[in-house]
């Protein structure tokens, strides 16, 4: 879990793919901040225990429902093996909710990139990104992401950019 906890910032674009994605992060009950809890049901991971106090899963709440599976569940299990190869130790728990927290409470979290630009932009810098992704794969994903920025941040109207981009298109 460490592991994913440090490259949830590099896997954003792959979890939150589309230009509205980012509107829901830190808004609606959607995880901004890179945090995690046995129960607090808010940060980036939740990790419910069982009857007998003990773990058996994670839910990661970042994703947005247009991901693409197989690229998103490859960079997890290797953020997750990085993490036990490299024996990342797992920051403490926040159980604290981030949405009502005071700002110095949140100033001592990372957080997730805050628009697609910020996201493709620390993705294309990233080594673990570049590590596990073919070079091919990467350049035509962040070349898509970027258009589909640039479009709708031109539009005179942003709600109507994306409606056309997203729902017309699919």
């Amino acid at each position: 879990m460490a592991g994913i906890l440090q490259r949830a910032a590099e896997m954003t674009i792959f979890c939150n793919p589309l230009t509205n994605s980012f509107q829901r992060l830190g808004e609606f009950e959607a995880p901004k901040y890179i945090t995690w809890s046995h129960q607090n049901s808010r940060p980036l991971i939740t990790v419910p225990l069982s009857e007998d106090s003990t773990a058996h899963r994670f839910k990661l709440r970042a994703f947005d429902g247009c991901i693409n599976p197989y690229i998103v569940f490859a960079l997890l299990i290797h953020a997750g093996l990085d993490g036990i190869e490299q024996g990342l130790p797992l920051p403490p728990a926040c159980d604290e909710n981030l949405f009502t927290a005071s700002d110095e409470v949140r100033a001592r979290y990372k957080t997730l990139p805050g628009a697609l630009c910020d996201a493709i932009r620390i993705a294309k810098d990233s080594d673990f990104i570049t590590k596990y992704l073919p070079e091919k794969a990467r350049t035509a994903f962040f070349a898509a992401k970027q258009a589909e920025h640039d479009r709708i941040v031109l539009a005179d109207d942003r709600t109507a950019a994306e409606r056309s981009l997203y729902f017309e298109r699919y």
